[in-house]
């Protein structure tokens, strides 16, 4: 796995499950968070490594034949995240969003309006206490059992903050990419799998220098329809 960076690990969708369907679930996996050093060879790559747990939920407010209107929200926490020189590293994140979306036949097309808040910090010293706002647009289709939700979301975290002598985190300007796939177990219970990834331009501003934020994750998790 790619070197990852803690931040943007709830940003993500976690896990869409089906448009239109009220439903509740948690998740468990692994993240690798850090900071890519390649443009800086000065300040080599870090990352952190460990355990994340996830739950998640999903309420639709508008519901017609061709589209409709849901309510997604997730939390997600990693502790104790595994560094360099026996660093440790937490990060606790809340997603909400608003989600249009549009049907035609087995396909569906949807966007989405949310927030992201969240905290990260290494060996107890917070680095990161924001919230920003969260767009994005994705598509859905079923075949069979399996349903796959790829989407793709913007965020910008830590405008212009110094968070250490000479530190400054720049504009966070970044695309989360998710690709959710889940298999209908029956009618109440499905199953789900999914990969993220990070894109980020640049992201650390040290001394002159750069460094690219690189995330990615993979999580599995079942839901519960009622």
């Amino acid at each position: 796995m790619k070197k990852l960076f803690a931040l943007l690990l709830l940003p993500s969708l976690a896990f869409a499950g089906k448009i239109g369907e009220k439903y509740i679930g948690a998740a468990i996996g692994i993240a690798n968070v850090g900071f890519d050093g390649i443009y800086a060879p000065a300040y080599p790559t870090k990352e952190w490594d460990g355990f994340s747990f996830e739950i998640f939920g999903n309420l639709p407010i508008v519901e017609e034949n061709t589209y409709g209107i849901d309510l997604y929200g997730s939390f997600l926490s990693g502790s104790s995240l595994e560094g360099p020189d026996n660093s440790k590293a937490d990060m606790h994140f809340l997603k909400g969003l608003a989600r249009t979306y549009l049907k035609i036949n087995e396909f569906s097309i949807f966007a989405n309006l949310g927030f992201s808040s969240g905290t990260w910090k290494i060996d107890g010293v917070e680095q990161v206490d924001d919230s920003t706002f969260s767009p994005g647009i994705g598509f859905e289709t079923s075949i069979d059992k399996f349903t796959i939700s790829p989407s793709i979301d913007r965020v910008n975290f830590g405008s212009g903050t110094v968070i250490a002598p000479g530190t400054v985190w720049e504009p966070g300007d970044g695309i989360i990419y998710t690709i959710p796939l889940s298999y209908q177990l029956n009618d109440k219970i499905s199953l789900k799998i999914k990969y993220e990834l990070g894109d980020f331009s640049e992201f650390i501003e040290s001394d002159g220098n750069k460094n690219e934020a690189i995330y990615n994750s993979l999580m599995f998790g079942i839901d519960y329809k009622f």
